[in-house]
């Protein structure tokens, strides 16, 4: 099945040109979820988290989420884009050197913090 087929239903159209909203954009969460298995089936796995890399910045730095909650968001907004958990855990990864960087923290002590957090998923 095409991958963009199977969001073609769900995408909200009128003959009027409409205003750019959250709402006109909403998708199931089924429906993400199986447009990105379908993804990662027909590349046999290989996607590299660039993405979700590059959306981490935001959420290592937004001052809601504290650091404990950090590996939750960094797996959930993974997922949004990949089914692998390895990339969940390459963002959590990239967003920990953002907090210890920020943080004066060493990266030894992001990276054993990073280990204890994902291996235990």
């Amino acid at each position: 099945m095409n991958i963009y087929k199977l969001c073609e239903g769900a995408i909200k159209r009128t003959d009027a040109q409409s205003s750019i909203t959250r709402e006109n954009f909403r998708f199931q969460q089924s429906t993400i979820d199986e447009i990105v298995k379908l993804a990662h089936n027909k590349y046999d796995g290989y996607t590299a988290a660039c993405g979700p890399a590059q959306r981490s910045y935001s959420l290592a730095f937004c001052q809601y989420i504290n650091d404990d909650d950090l590996i939750d968001c960094t797996m959930l907004e993974a997922k949004l884009t990949h089914y692998s958990p390895i990339a969940g855990q390459i963002v959590l990864n990239v967003a920990l050197h953002y907090v210890s960087v920020s943080d004066n923290t060493t990266q030894a002590n992001a990276k054993a913090f990073s280990e204890e957090k994902v291996l235990i998923r």
